[in-house]
């Protein structure tokens, strides 16, 4: 097989796209901020005609004039990703564009992979949902892996109903409610962001306002930003009651270990993900973890270090992942080839990728 450069694909609600071996994408697609219409809703393709027409439009944008038959491709997927989403992806790949050889792993996963450490454990906390994966020695450790339908997407609707309660703004673009979550969001727990829009003359809990435009009107946002992102810690608001917290979670998959092994991942939990970036987050989920590690662990409190950080590149980690993994120098007997698929169809994709 000719090895030209690998593609690498993630098909999120950001889609990203560019080289293997390269530090950051070269295509960044926001279908959110730009109201275009979804391509996986719940893991699921909603139309794959637009996907295929968005894949023939991501190898159009690519630098070269690219031949997709003649690229490798790496496709980044959700933690127990659903089969038949994995099946059209492989139809339009393998069967539309001709791709030599495919290749796919967790997004979780490639995003701790391209921390470049061997064993730790990465909690994303994506668009539709929040995943975890357990890494040790580069491989995932199975039966770790989790995810709950708690993301970005929620944390927007959720911001719609609050500013709908306190403003009486009703049906707003998602583009404005984004734009509301990113500009406005912080976590309730951390002295410091309280004192950061503080006055002098007023408590600690007295916010100064700031304007925004929203659905043709200005709007001052206040105390209100507090709540935005609430969801992340307390899922009964968005009646997500059956489902852990997200600490919960975490420590549901680090239980599983070993003492050595658990003391090791505690001490390398990593967090990505654009709703992790929210001021204060960090803060308050290390504030509501430690309780529960001291509640169920096995050895001496005082030998317990959990030590939670942000990934550098938090909204591209599983690209940078994915790229980096297209380097390694057996990347090429890793995938599915053109020819395996034509054999055996989708399933020689899933024993290779799993």
């Amino acid at each position: 097989m000719k090895q030209n450069k690998v593609v690498i694909l993630d098909l999120g609600s950001v889609v990203k796209a560019g080289f293997g071996g390269d530090e950051q994408p070269l295509i960044l697609k926001d279908f959110e901020k730009e109201d275009k219409a979804k391509l996986f809703k719940s893991g699921s393709v909603v139309d794959q005609g637009v996907l295929s027409a968005e894949i023939s439009q991501i190898y159009k944008e690519l630098p070269g004039n690219i031949d997709p038959s003649e690229h490798a491709v790496v496709l980044t997927e959700l933690i127990n990703p659903v089969t038949r989403t994995r099946e059209q992806l492989c139809e339009i790949l393998f069967e539309e564009f001709h791709a030599p050889l495919l290749w796919g792993a967790s997004q979780p996963y490639l995003s701790f992979l391209s921390l470049k450490k061997p064993t730790g454990c990465l909690l994303e906390c994506g668009a539709d949902y929040t995943q975890i994966v357990c890494v040790e020695n580069s491989l995932t450790i199975p039966n770790t892996a989790n995810r709950i339908p708690l993301g970005g997407n929620i944390l927007n609707t959720y911001i719609g109903t609050v500013l709908n309660q306190v403003h009486k703004l009703s049906n707003l673009p998602k583009r404005e409610l984004i734009q509301v979550k990113e500009k406005f969001s912080y976590v309730v727990g951390c002295d410091a962001i309280f004192s950061m829009f503080s006055t002098q003359q007023n408590s600690p809990f007295q916010i100064v306002p700031e304007s925004i435009n929203l659905g043709g009107q200005s709007v001052n946002i206040a105390n209100e930003r507090f709540q935005f992102a609430e969801p992340l810690f307390a899922s009964h608001l968005v009646d997500l009651d059956l489902y852990p917290s997200v600490s919960a979670l975490l420590w549901g998959s680090l239980s599983k270990f070993e003492v050595d092994l658990q003391r090791l991942m505690l001490n390398n939990i990593v967090v990505t993900g654009g709703s992790t970036m929210i001021p204060g987050f960090l803060e308050r989920f290390q504030h509501e973890f430690v309780p529960v590690v001291e509640k169920n662990i096995n050895f001496a409190r005082n030998a317990i270090c959990v030590n939670i950080s942000h990934h550098p590149h938090a909204l591209t980690s599983a690209w940078v992942g994915a790229s980096l993994a297209s380097t390694a120098e057996n990347f090429f007997e890793s995938g599915v080839t053109n020819a395996e698929y034509m054999e055996s169809g989708p399933e020689a994709y899933f024993r290779k990728c799993y």
